[in-house]
């Protein structure tokens, strides 16, 4: 994998790799970030959120986001990914320069999923939640193998608008990682 911090890139190189947000959204808070699709190879997009519980691994692991304690779309495969269950996501199949649109909503307990800026079905609401999930609020996440994708949390204007005005940056959020474990807004998971 390779993370370009400048640019907000991230290429993953035929191993799967995870990213996870220094940043978490606490109970009671709404969060919106944004992954752009900049290369769609033969790959396993898995975009969406993770809890504190959300162990990290050194090295190869099949662990990604979807699995344990995370919530998780993949476009490619039309599936959602619930705490290692999956289940149909009938969605348009993602494309280079797609926008993906993640927000969590910690006080009605959902996450909505949006497509360059659209939130009509079959985005919107993808999960509910439940509070003992969550644990203290949610971190962004997401997984990849063979594909190249750019991160906003906020760092820049996003492409689109998140659910409702209510809703924050992950950037504006405390940051929960060590200056010397962080890669700015992403550690590698």
């Amino acid at each position: 994998m390779h993370v370009d911090v400048e640019a907000r890139t991230v290429a993953f190189t035929g191993s799967l790799a995870t990213m996870r947000s220094a940043q978490r959204c606490p109970l009671g808070g709404r969060g919106y970030y944004e992954l752009e699709i900049l290369e769609r190879v033969d790959w396993y997009p898995q975009y969406g959120f993770a809890a504190a519980a959300f162990v990290r691994v050194s090295g190869c692991s099949s662990e990604n986001v979807g699995d344990g304690h995370s919530w998780a779309v993949d476009g490619k495969n039309k599936r959602t990914m619930q705490k290692g269950k999956q289940g149909e996501f009938e969605c348009y199949e993602w494309e280079d320069s797609d926008v993906v649109g993640l927000a969590c909503d910690l006080d009605a307990m959902r996450i909505h999923v949006s497509l360059n800026g659209s939130f009509a079905a079959p985005y919107g609401v993808v999960f509910e939640l439940e509070a003992d999930a969550v644990g203290d609020g949610l971190f962004a996440a997401f997984s990849g193998k063979t594909s190249k994708v750019r991160y906003n949390l906020g760092e820049a204007t996003f492409k689109h608008t998140p659910p409702s005005a209510d809703f924050q940056a992950f950037a504006k959020f405390e940051d929960f990682e060590s200056p010397q474990h962080a890669l700015k807004s992403f550690t590698v998971y």
